[in-house]
């Protein structure tokens, strides 16, 4: 077992389930704490590489750069998009599954999507009524609280 701070938090779920609002929200929250993380928005990465591909290699590259963006920021990340297939998601330390919506706009995305299995969320959110759940882990950030990463998994 590994202990990890929450320095590399992914925000996934289907399209149209709340990342984007839910990231922001975070980010601003912790903002006003004064604590300095990242906020990554894949759509906003996608515009800046140019990058629309959404194969299975376009996804495991969009994965793979929302990484490296955060691994570039010593105080933390936060990044929302997609990321459909668990195994993309392995690299992050911190999963909030946005888990309000049952279907998307995008069916092809919705065939493909893979629940938590093998990496549990740390937090769900099944509707839009998540500022609690927001309050609680801005808290834990600022306490400096850790979780137990089963090393196992990797």
């Amino acid at each position: 077992m590994l202990r990890e701070f929450r320095t590399r938090i992914l925000i996934f779920g289907l399209s149209g389930s709340g990342k984007t609002t839910f990231a922001e929200k975070l980010w601003q929250a912790l903002k006003d704490e004064g604590i300095n993380y990242a906020y990554f928005n894949a759509d906003k990465i996608r515009d800046m590489f140019n990058d629309y591909d959404f194969s299975i290699n376009g996804r495991i590259r969009q994965a793979d750069r929302m990484f490296k963006l955060c691994e570039m920021r010593r105080e933390g990340a936060i990044v929302d998009f997609i990321c459909p297939y668990e195994t993309l998601r392995k690299r992050f330390n911190y999963f909030v599954w946005m888990n309000t919506i049952k279907e998307s706009d995008y069916k092809d995305t919705d065939k493909i999507f893979q629940p938590p299995k093998d990496i549990q969320a740390d937090m769900v959110i099944t509707d839009f009524n998540y500022d609690d759940k927001i309050k609680t882990l801005v808290n834990s950030i600022k306490n400096g609280e850790h979780k137990l990463i089963d090393t196992t998994l990797y």
